[in-house]
């Protein structure tokens, strides 16, 4: 896996000149460090293959510093907290609630950088930082803007899209814009600007959303057979969902979908037989951004819809 640093629009060493949001006073970016480290660590094949010259330890190390005060200041926060998932989280236990797919299988077998838990240990000891050993960072996130006593005081600076069912502030790296999620429920469109179209969205309607399509970089299989026989898309997402308003009336058509499924409910350690209510629990805890700590936090909040 690789990443293009440039596209972080990363002032170089020279001091380019960047034009940054004017600072809020008491403004906090949590940015997902996950992602940073990888980043960071990444290298390219030219590297790899002694075409360029491979960056040291200290140079990946400064980038990382520069990287996250960059993010910082690109959203008006005047401090930072960046969120690490180490190798030994338990990530909230998601792991052992996952039914119908394993979660996060895909990732088993992928090679990792080879300084990236030397650069996770560096942001967790050397700089502001959360490390989460009972819950995913996108949880830690998620938590740091329902928390907030002022949610113009809390930045969640992160690609990963799980994190756009959350309210508050969020940083648009596609847009390069500071988002104002207010209404908890928001919305979801479809977006055709890419060669397939996918759906995009903000608030728990896009929760309801990620239930029907899964997400693969998690592994999570969402609706396996929809009402037409196949796999949940974008397009059969957002028209199964389009005309709900509140999260209670989503949560009817999941209901529906997830009983009217002609799919065999299996646990996929032995295929021994489950049940289509305990598989859609399990989806829902597995993609639902935790406001506490507490596993079941997402039931807690369907008894307040």
């Amino acid at each position: 896996m690789t990443f293009d640093l440039s596209k972080l629009h990363l002032p170089d060493q020279r001091g380019d000149e960047v034009t940054y949001l004017a600072p809020v006073r008491g403004r906090v970016a949590h940015i997902d460090a996950d992602f940073m480290a990888y980043q960071v660590s990444a290298e390219t094949r030219d590297e790899l293959d002694g075409i360029k010259p491979r960056r040291t330890l200290n140079q990946m190390k400064h980038n990382t510093r520069r990287g996250l005060e960059h993010l910082m200041r690109e959203c008006g926060a005047e401090s930072y907290v960046a969120h690490i998932t180490p190798s030994g989280s338990n990530k909230g236990g998601r792991a052992d609630a996952a039914l119908t797919k394993e979660y996060q299988g895909i990732r088993k077998d992928k090679v990792k950088p080879e300084h990236l838990e030397t650069i996770r240990t560096f942001i967790g000891q050397e700089l502001p930082s959360r490390v989460w050993l009972d819950r995913e960072a996108d949880d830690g996130m998620a938590a740091a803007n329902y928390d907030a006593v002022d949610p113009n005081l809390s930045v969640i600076v992160s690609k990963d899209k799980d994190l756009r069912m959350v309210s508050g502030l969020h940083w648009d790296f596609d847009e390069e814009i500071l988002v104002s999620v207010d209404d908890d429920y928001g919305d979801i469109w479809i977006d055709r600007t890419k060669k397939s179209a996918k759906v995009l969205g903000w608030g728990t309607k896009f929760f309801w959303a990620q239930l029907l399509m899964g997400d693969t970089a998690d592994n999570i299989a969402g609706l396996p057979c929809g009402p037409d026989g196949k796999k949940v898309g974008p397009i059969a997402a957002h028209s199964l969902l389009e005309d709900c308003t509140s999260d209670y009336q989503c949560f009817q058509v999941i209901k529906y979908l997830w009983s009217q499924s002609t799919h065999t409910w299996t646990n996929y350690r032995d295929d021994s037989p489950t049940t289509w209510k305990q598989n859609l629990v399990a989806d829902m805890k597995l993609l639902w951004m935790r406001r506490t700590e507490d596993e079941n936090d997402v039931f807690t909040w369907l008894k307040e819809i």
